[in-house]
Formats: structure tokens, C-alpha cells, sequence
């Protein structure tokens, strides 16, 4: 595949919306209620007038993806198209069909949205947000943001796409531009379809629960699965913050495909998996939420272990880091994920061999690139391929059980000798 300029564009598009009710102008203090809003108005007056409603809306393309950005719904990303795989990744509900869940009252069920400052879903998740575009040879970036009016802080969130890349690159800033500590807090949330073949992704043995003060077993808790969406019969909120690596996702087993994401623990340990539950009560909010889409989950990237945690930003300073994430295809499930390659590597023991079955996917084409397999500190296999972030790689290797160890070490190199990946995976 040749790899095209990146493009950005700016146009409108129509969505079948329930229409607000007029804005409550009073000022609502937190002393009076428990969303501390002020001086921003409530938007609590849910209608069932439904009408077509143009929004605007940023469209970003590259050889690999399409991406649909709406700043006047909190610039989120409402869609993310694969076109490597014609696969819509995000839940992309057809209809605005607000609820009384964020910090204002009004919240829509979409996309990628960026929450920032407090708990909760941010004052401006359906609200109009500041945005500017940027285009060079090589990438496009839209950058979406403002000054929130509570503590007068400002953030600010870029997405990238570049011409040979398959991933998106969120950049987040968060800037205190007062003399004051304020809070800081930030978590990104991504709707995705649920469903029966779904797999929250999570590299922990332990994982922390909404109702639950210590951490339990992962995945298996009470002979029960806890990383597929089926299982889940009641609401609950999974933090996989235990985990040290850099990626967690979601993955459709059906289809082959998910999402990762990646981004430095020491930036982003947060990693949560939602869910309404698998019930009557569960599926209530999905009538509540959309007409026809179906019931929704989400996976949240957040700047803390979990959403009960807040740290200060210091005055007059800037927090920022950078998030990747991207589509994963054909490799029926993850062992191991950074910006540059996935892995999914599965081992059985036949006879006098070891039987490895290697899947792996790239975000960018690597020509001549090269596989080591190692075990008892020694290359015990070796094989060189060209892979390109459109299609995934397979390789089926037959090894005697007298080369190995307890531990095998799968090691991806480039041409010129630089490690792109290493997993470490026992036997």
C-alpha cells in the first residue's frame, strides 16, 4: 500500500438529535447541590423532540484510518473507521440522545470523550470547544480545548495522524495558569459496541472494582471470567490499575479486530473497563441512550490508578504526555502491545516439539524485519519478513522441547538493528 498525505477537512454533519431544553441560568453552588458547576449553567432539561441537527465536524484520513471529530460536542472523536478492514471501531451511536449523567446534566452515549479537572463527565461533553487545525507533508493535527471557567486552567488535546502510521496520537496538556493549586484529573473515555464476543484486554493478575476496597484475582474471579463483557450480569467499574505495562484494550473475537491503547504507566496508569451489566436494569439505559444502536462499554485511560484519586496541579505549571492508540487486526487476542507492534503468541507442547503459532501487527511498514525466538539465553529461532501495518503477520515454528527453557523471549528487530518489541512469555 502506498501511504497518502495525510488530509484534514472541515465540514458538517447531520444527526438525528432529542433537543435540550432552554439552559437553567440560575447559579448552581456546590453547597446546594453536589456538582460544584458554577458560573456554567445546567443543561438538565431532557425533551423528546427529535430533529436533524447539523454539527460541525473535522474529518481526518490517512491510508489507514478516517476519523470524525465533532467540536461542538466537546470535540470528541465520534468515529474511527478502519479502512484496512472496513470495520467501524467506536461505538458510534446514529442518534444524540441525551441523559442526566455528566457534571450539568445532559451526557450522549459517542465516540471519545475527554474529561478534564473533576470527577466526572466534564462540563463541556456536549458543549462547544475551542479548535484548531494543522496540516505538513507527513501528518495533520486538529487540536481541541479552552479555559475552563471554574478554575480558570486551561487544557488542551491534539490528535495526530501521520502518512505511514496506523496509530492516532493524543498529545494532552493541562495548564495551571493561576497562583493557586487547582485539581488535576483527566481520564479519556471510550465507547465501544458491547458485545458477547468482547474481551476487556489487561495485563494484571489483580484488578480493583467499584465495589471492592482491596484488589481480587484477574482474570478468573469466582470460577467467573471477569475479562469478557458477557460476564458481567450487574454494573461495575473494573480498574486494571495494578498493572506496570504501558497497554490495555479491548478486543472482538468474532470480527478479529480491537483497540489498543498505549501510553507510559508512569503517565497513565489508569485502566478501566465499564459496563451498565447484563440485565434488565442494564439494558434500560440503553433505550435511555440511543434508539437503535444497542448497549454500549467503555474503556477509560485516566492520568491516576482510578477515578477516586486527584493530585493538584502545581500554579503556574504544565502537565502533558502523549497517548497512541490503534486497531489491531487478525491476531485473535493480545499478548503483548507498544506503539510500534502487537503480539499474540501462543505456545503448546506436541510430542518432542513446542508448536508456537506467532501473530503480529505493526503501525508502520518495516521491510527486512527480523523475529528471534530465545530461550537459555540463546537465539533458538530466526526469521526475517517484510510487515506493513495493513495486513497481519503469521508464522507457525516447531521447536524441541530440549532448546527451551521455562521462559521464551520473542524479540522484534528492524533492519538497522533497533529492537521494536520484546514479550517474555513462559511455557
Amino acid at each position: 500500500m502506498k501511504n497518502q498525505k495525510p488530509s484534514i477537512k472541515e465540514t458538517t454533519l447531520a444527526i438525528p438529535t432529542y433537543l435540550l431544553g432552554p439552559e437553567d441560568k440560575n447559579p448552581h453552588f456546590s453547597h446546594v447541590i453536589d456538582k460544584p458547576v458554577y458560573p456554567y449553567s445546567m443543561l438538565d432539561e431532557i425533551t423528546t423532540v427529535k430533529k436533524s441537527k447539523n454539527y460541525r465536524a473535522i474529518v481526518m484520513e490517512n491510508s489507514f484510518i478516517k476519523l470524525i471529530i465533532l467540536p461542538d460536542l466537546g470535540g470528541r472523536i465520534y468515529s474511527i473507521y478502519d479502512k484496512t478492514i472496513n470495520q467501524e471501531v467506536l461505538y458510534k451511536n446514529h442518534v444524540i440522545k441525551p441523559s442526566l449523567i455528566a457534571l450539568r446534566g445532559a451526557w450522549i452515549s459517542a465516540g471519545i470523550e475527554f474529561n478534564y479537572f473533576f470527577f466526572g463527565h466534564s462540563v463541556t461533553t456536549i458543549s462547544p470547544v475551542d479548535y484548531a487545525i494543522s496540516s505538513e507533508d507527513d501528518k495533520c493535527t486538529l487540536t481541541i480545548g479552552g479555559v475552563d471557567k471554574i478554575y480558570q486552567m486551561k487544557w488542551a488535546v491534539s490528535i495526530t495522524l501521520y502518512s505511514d502510521k496506523s496509530y492516532i496520537e493524543i498529545g494532552i496538556k493541562l495548564f495551571n495558569t493561576s497562583q493557586f493549586r487547582y485539581p488535576n484529573y483527566f481520564w479519556t473515555n471510550v465507547g465501544l459496541p458491547a458485545t458477547r464476543d468482547m474481551q476487556f484486554i489487561c495485563p494484571t493478575k489483580e484488578i480493583m472494582m467499584s465495589w471492592c476496597s482491596g484488589g481480587i484475582q484477574y482474570p478468573v474471579y469466582e470460577s467467573k471470567d471477569m475479562s469478557w463483557y458477557k460476564n458481567h450480569e450487574y454494573a461495575v467499574d473494573l480498574y486494571g490499575s495494578l498493572s506496570t505495562e504501558d497497554y490495555f484494550g479491548a478486543y472482538y473475537h468474532k470480527n478479529d479486530y480491537g483497540l489498543i491503547h498505549i501510553a507510559k504507566h508512569k503517565d497513565c496508569p489508569g485502566k478501566k473497563f465499564f459496563t451498565w451489566g447484563n440485565n434488565p436494569q442494564g439494558h434500560a439505559w440503553t433505550k435511555i441512550l440511543t434508539d437503535h444502536a444497542g448497549p454500549y462499554v467503555e474503556i477509560q485511560s485516566g492520568r491516576f490508578m482510578t477515578q477516586h484519586e486527584q493530585e493538584f496541579i502545581r500554579p503556574f505549571s504544565t502537565e502533558s504526555w502523549k497517548e497512541h492508540w490503534y486497531v489491531l487486526k487478525g491476531l485473535g487476542g493480545v499478548s503483548y502491545a507498544n506503539s510500534k507492534a502487537a503480539f499474540n503468541i501462543t505456545a503448546e507442547k506436541k510430542g518432542s516439539d513446542l508448536k508456537i503459532k506467532v501473530k503480529i501487527n505493526t503501525t508502520s511498514a518495516v521491510a527486512g524485519a527480523i523475529l528471534n525466538v530465545k530461550s537459555k539465553g540463546k537465539i533458538i529461532y530466526t526469521f526475517s519478513a517484510d510487515l506493513k501495518p495493513e495486513q497481519v503477520f503469521m508464522k507457525n515454528i516447531a521447536i524441541p522441547k530440549n532448546k527451551t527453557g521455562k521462559e521464551l523471549i520473542l524479540e522484534l528487530i528492524d533492519s538497522k538493528g533497533e529492537c521494536l518489541a520484546e514479550y517474555k512469555k513462559e511455557i
